[in-house]
């Protein structure tokens, strides 16, 4: 915030300016600070534990705060560059405004300024306890046996002929309809097909006859995933933003990691996309149609989504 007195004039205002605009800054690299240290943990802990596994109550609870925590994180850091260019745009009209307008402007910015930073403030308190609160979480009964990183290796459609050793029983084998290249996600049935061609179905009929008696039959048992597994959407996009490199790519598990935290808190993406992707240039295409708005130019696969009905109040 700018005090406006008396005092101020045009030669100390732009000195009044950069204060704030360093200010700010000093806070926007707290926000990533404790962005990081949230990012690290998360990493460290992921590498060594077997992820695949069902977590406890207590490790699920953790992971959506966590993931609750760096969205405020991130709204921090918005606001905070929206306060600096704000800033930085009120100098810059210096030499083409008079001085009495620029006084104004810092007035409205003020205001605006007041009620973020007390917003930031409060937030930045809770994260804080957060962070304190994940360095004391005893997470040694998740850690893998090995100490190193545990996750399934994923099935492969078309290159791995076993089936799920759990397929989901409530899948209506008769009524559902063979859709070729598209993946399904389906709430109402609770399932998540992926992508396939009828090409490799009908290959994997012909390889293993004894197995499968109708090529809907290998859509369930290889194609078809509980849509439980991405019930908790950070955890699903990193898991499988780390298969999809280490399995797919055959990448390292540093390239594997810098994918998965990034894609961490990437909320608009839905996990099961990530399964569905052969590899990360599907995925890369994907995510720049998704940040321009342009999902009609992936052609990959098509992506449906099955979705409950809403209830409406009073209906």
């Amino acid at each position: 915030m700018i005090k406006v007195t008396k005092a101020v004039n045009e030669d100390n205002i732009v000195q009044l300016i950069n204060i704030n605009i360093a200010a700010l800054n000093s806070s926007l690299e707290l926000q990533e600070l404790l962005s990081k240290q949230i990012l690290s943990f998360l990493k460290n802990f992921m590498s060594n534990t077997d992820i695949s596994s069902i977590f406890s109550d207590e490790i699920n609870d953790f992971i959506s705060s966590a993931s609750v925590n760096l969205k405020k994180i991130n709204c921090n850091i918005s606001v905070l560059n929206n306060l600096i260019e704000t800033l930085n745009k009120i100098k810059s009209t210096l030499e083409t405004e008079n001085f009495e307008e620029v006084v104004s402007k810092i007035k409205q910015y003020n205001k605006k300024s007041g009620i973020a930073t007390d917003n930031i403030l409060k937030s930045t308190s809770k994260i804080q306890e957060f962070i304190q609160s994940m360095f004391s979480l005893d997470i040694s009964q998740y850690l893998s046996v090995q100490g190193t990183n545990n996750f399934s290796k994923i099935e492969e459609p078309g290159n791995t002929p076993e089936p799920m050793q759990n397929p989901v029983s409530d899948f209506d084998k008769t009524d559902s309809s063979l859709t070729e290249n598209t993946l399904i996600i389906s709430e109402t049935n609770g399932t998540v097909t992926l992508p396939y061609k009828m090409s490799d179905i009908a290959d994997i009929m012909y390889k293993f006859p004894d197995k499968y008696s109708s090529l809907k039959e290998v859509v369930l048992n290889l194609y078809t995933k509980p849509i439980k597994d991405y019930k908790y959407a950070a955890i699903a996009r990193f898991r499988e933003a780390y298969k999809l490199i280490i399995e797919r790519d055959h990448g390292t598990k540093r390239a594997a990691f810098k994918l998965a935290t990034e894609l961490f808190t990437n909320y608009n993406l839905h996990p099961a996309i990530i399964t569905a992707c052969k590899n990360s240039n599907e995925l890369d295409v994907y995510l720049s149609c998704l940040e321009f708005n342009e999902l009609e130019d992936f052609h990959f696969f098509k992506i449906v989504y099955d979705v409950l009905p809403v209830a409406i109040a009073g209906a």
